[in-house]
């Protein structure tokens, strides 16, 4: 309304200034000038004018109501705009969250727990423990607390190898000589040719591969280092950490490395107590944290379970879609590996190579089998399987330390009541002595 007052009132003003101009011109050549003339009262009715606005039409009224209503209407629409951006953008945060949460609790439940930031023993607790049984599905599978040390002297037989291993220990103790104590289970125990503290003539070539490669001091094989290997048959970790806190860790037992084998009986055997990822690995991690707190400066070697098979040599079974032992091995030998990484003084070693073979034009692991000249039962390695993964053992051994240096650095020998002529007696003793084994007492 302004700017058409303004255009009305500028072209007035043109009207005035022109007869302003051309009355002064007449005036000029009569030579007088009058203040009263038309051009002053003109001027006069015009600023008068300029204070009294005269009403708009109705066309022009109209015009702007419009423009005004279009615009506020197009202030609402760039407000809803707004409003639905924002609201859409909240959304999308929200939906966002929420599937992160869902997904981080989805794979908490699906997965085990990630024991790699444990530093002692007391870190492990039982109720981190989501599944007991290795097929989630199931309610029922009497496995015992990894945590808690279990022995087995219902068992005469258990209890016999049990006193063999403290003497043994205690005797390598006090020679001092030792370079790697293997600490374990039945995959240990018949290594020496032994079942339960007893010769077994069917292990005899068990024993043979072990004493060629780690009996050093007998002096008449080609042996680098010397070893000491204490398993039981049939335990699980509980059975070897009650062991450990029970006479096979003395104090005088200083060997350069210690080797954990153990983990296999806890999954169970010919389907029965599968137990869950979860419990064997707890079980498995006690042990290694029982000898890192017993033995704070040592080096561990932590090694994989062995391939296993309830199928005939093949490792993996479609039957019920269920989860088979060997994938379970696999998912544990994961973690061992990531928790060795993560701490000082640890090592992974993982003999799956040695035992595992792969089909022609297959891959991946429904093709992986157990060639039976490496296992004769699927669980236990043969004197073939020994030897192999004794090799290996003896390889890994040179890579962690020098030949010559390591003899230069193992415990002091406290064996002062030891004649030097006794060594060879003694060894010897290690592998002929539990033949009486009515008479093996502590």
């Amino acid at each position: 309304r302004v700017m058409f007052h303004q255009n009305e009132e500028e072209s007035e003003d043109e009207q005035v200034g022109l007869l302003s101009a051309n009355t002064l011109e007449n005036e000029d050549k009569n030579g007088t000038y009058n203040s009263n003339n038309d051009i002053s009262k003109m001027v006069k009715k015009k600023r008068k004018k300029k204070h009294h606005l005269k009403p708009l039409p109705f066309e022009v009224m109209h015009k702007a109501s419009e423009l005004k209503a279009n615009s506020n209407r197009k202030s609402q629409l760039k407000f809803q705009d707004r409003e639905s951006s924002r609201f859409a953008c909240h959304t999308g945060v929200i939906y966002v969250t929420l599937s992160v949460a869902l997904g981080i609790w989805f794979w908490s439940s699906h997965q085990i727990k990630f024991y790699s930031g444990i530093q002692q023993y007391h870190d492990l607790r039982i109720d981190d423990i989501q599944h007991w049984c290795l097929d989630k599905s199931s309610s029922f599978c009497p496995c015992t607390n990894p945590l808690t040390p279990k022995h087995r002297m219902g068992h005469k037989l258990w209890k016999e190898a049990y006193y063999g291993n403290i003497r043994e220990a205690a005797i390598a103790g006090k020679m001092g000589n030792i370079d790697v104590v293997f600490l374990g289970d039945n995959i240990i125990e018949e290594w020496r040719g032994l079942s339960y503290g007893k010769l077994d003539p069917n292990k005899e070539q068990n024993a043979q591969v072990f004493e060629n490669l780690f009996w050093e001091g007998l002096g008449y094989n080609n042996a680098d280092f010397d070893g000491l290997a204490l398993g039981i048959s049939g335990d699980k970790t509980f059975n070897l950490l009650w062991r450990l806190q029970n006479g096979e860790l003395p104090d005088s037992l200083n060997p350069s490395v210690w080797w954990i084998s153990i983990g296999t009986n806890d999954f169970g055997h010919n389907g029965r107590t599968f137990c869950s990822i979860e419990v064997v690995l707890m079980g498995i991690l006690r042990v290694i944290e029982e000898v890192r707190a017993k033995r704070p400066n040592a080096l561990i070697v932590v090694n994989s379970i062995l391939p296993r098979s309830e199928d005939g040599g093949a490792v993996t079974s479609q039957e019920n879609n269920l989860p088979t032992v060997w994938e379970g091995i696999l998912e544990v030998n994961r973690e061992l590996k990531d928790y060795c990484s993560n701490h000082h003084n640890l090592r992974y070693f993982d003999a799956t190579p040695i035992f595992l073979r792969q089909k022609p034009d297959t891959k991946g692991i429904d093709g992986q089998y157990i060639p039976d000249s490496m296992m004769g039962d699927y669980l236990h390695p043969t004197a073939k399987g020994y030897l192999e993964f004794g090799e290996a053992v003896v390889k890994e051994m040179y890579h962690i330390m020098d030949s010559s240096q390591a003899k230069g650095t193992k415990a002091s020998d406290n064996s002062s009541s030891i004649e030097d002529n006794d060594d060879d007696a003694l060894l010897y003793m290690f592998k002929h002595e539990k033949q009486g084994s009515q008479e093996n007492n502590v």
